[in-house]
């Protein structure tokens, strides 16, 4: 776009945020960009699943839509519309790993994100960082939002309780500006 190759900057936002986050963390993209600005979203996330862990999510979404085995899978699946394909993933076992998502393939990524950003492997760049603030919501009762701070938050799950007012069996706070706890919780 007639711009200067050498001054630029990646910015997103939400998945967006995540995906340039992700290239902060991937050999491919060194020093293709400058600086980079991720606003409500990141790379830090569970760990990601590696490649054949992936293609067995893949070959069992394609399954569960009734693809053909072998090489008419792909032209099968290509074919369905957005919706059904969205409809099949919204159907996720949460035992299971992503059918979806960022993966571990040696290749764009060889490590988990969370682990490079943690050794200082990442790209050294600016990096400005924001929040939108009530991106989501969470309309569930405290017993399910405490579920899904122990699910993203493992052993700090505790610590996180208590800053939401949710330990001992707390219901947490709702704040004027920033909204229920829950609401709270996946904005920050």
């Amino acid at each position: 776009f007639g711009g200067d190759p050498n001054n630029i900057t990646v910015f997103g936002q939400s998945a967006g945020a995540q995906d340039t986050s992700l290239l902060m963390s991937s050999p491919l993209a060194k020093d293709l960009f400058q600086r980079a600005i991720v606003q409500s979203g990141s790379a830090f996330m569970s760990p990601l699943p590696r490649l054949a862990i992936a293609e067995k999510a893949g070959e069992t979404l394609a399954a569960s839509l009734k693809a053909p085995q072998g090489k008419g899978a792909v032209d099968y699946l290509r074919g369905l519309s957005i919706p059904e394909l969205l409809d099949a993933t919204s159907k996720q076992d949460a035992n299971a790993p992503p059918m979806l998502g960022p993966i571990l393939d040696g290749y764009v990524l060889a490590e988990n994100p969370t682990d490079i950003f943690a050794q200082a492997g990442e790209a050294h760049i600016p990096l400005l960082i924001g929040s939108t603030n009530r991106e989501f919501s969470f309309d569930g009762p405290p017993d399910a939002l405490r579920k899904f701070i122990e699910q993203f938050a493992g052993e700090l799950a505790p610590r996180a309780m208590e800053l939401y007012g949710l330990a001992n069996g707390g219901a947490g706070q709702t704040d004027p500006l920033y909204g229920s706890v829950g609401n709270q919780w996946l904005a920050d």
